[in-house]
């Protein structure tokens, strides 16, 4: 996974033309939105009617499981809010050096976007773990699929990263 990481991250490098890395960025960031319009959302979408519909067992009727939809809600919740603390955080500790002149807000950017992969690539090798941790001791078979989604996942995600850190 690391080389995937570096060589995807690499390769803007290799093209000067602003154009050539304008077409990357654009296919980084295409490729992310497409799997997560194609792939990632209507899985979510069926796990979610699977767990959130329950029944009743005194009226028998089919409800809503309150459970999984506040879960649901609360995960995007809380990786939005961690994403502005993140952002609020590094702005408020690099604000006086910028007030005094020393980096410029594109240095500012760029470490902001970094915590940010930081927390994206945690978030990552959690899921990893967990799915390994999973498929070694025979209570599912998500190891593998895993490993093959992040791998996917990361070559556009370093492309994008590569491009943003060259702009």
């Amino acid at each position: 996974m690391a080389l995937v990481t570096f060589a995807m991250g690499y390769l803007p490098q290799k093209f000067t033309n602003a154009r050539m890395l304008q077409v990357m960025s654009t296919f980084g960031a295409g490729s992310l939105l497409g799997c997560l319009t194609l792939i990632l959302f209507p899985e979510s979408m069926m796990s979610i009617q699977t767990d959130a519909v329950i029944k009743d067992p005194a009226t028998g009727k089919l409800q809503i499981n309150p459970s999984t939809t506040v879960t649901v809600g609360l995960s995007v919740m809380l990786g939005f809010s961690v994403m502005v603390l993140v952002d609020e955080i590094t702005s408020r500790m690099f604000k006086s050096s910028l007030e005094s002149g020393q980096p410029s807000s594109a240095n500012k950017q760029v470490k902001v976007a970094t915590y940010g992969m930081c927390i994206h690539s945690a978030a990552e090798g959690l899921s990893l773990g967990a799915s390994l941790f999973l498929s070694i001791f025979g209570q599912g078979s998500l190891g593998l699929i895993v490993v093959l989604a992040l791998l996917l996942h990361k070559a556009p995600e370093s492309i994008g990263y590569g491009t943003f850190l060259l702009n």
